[in-house]
């Protein structure tokens, strides 16, 4: 018992610094959020919700589209909802970006 832990815990320290690398990219954000706002719609007859989404983003990296994903989480944590965000953002440009997404349940 003792060895095959051993063997995981050997593995999962191995895992995490062959992936570390791949980590070194998220600290350097390519795109600054500074704001983002939400207004509930309509819902309709099962429950589900329409939100309004607007958020202010300033690229950092090269001119061209800019696009992010929001996610909707309900209180355990769970994504119960996607919006996507996308505009052209020169380098530098900070601009207010704007959609609207579903929210499954109520």
């Amino acid at each position: 018992m003792f060895r095959r832990t051993m063997r995981i815990n050997y593995l999962f320290i191995f895992l995490i610094v062959l992936l570390l690398p791949l980590n070194v990219r998220a600290k350097r954000p390519d795109v600054l959020i500074s704001f983002i706002e939400a207004k509930p719609m309509v819902t309709d007859w099962t429950g589900n919700r329409i939100f309004a989404v607007k958020a202010r983003v300033q690229n950092l990296e090269r001119d061209g589209k800019v696009t992010i994903i929001l996610q909707a989480l309900d209180g355990e944590g769970f994504e119960i909802g996607t919006v996507t965000l996308s505009g052209y953002l020169e380098f530098g440009e900070e601009k207010e970006l704007s959609g609207s997404g579903y929210v499954f349940g109520s």
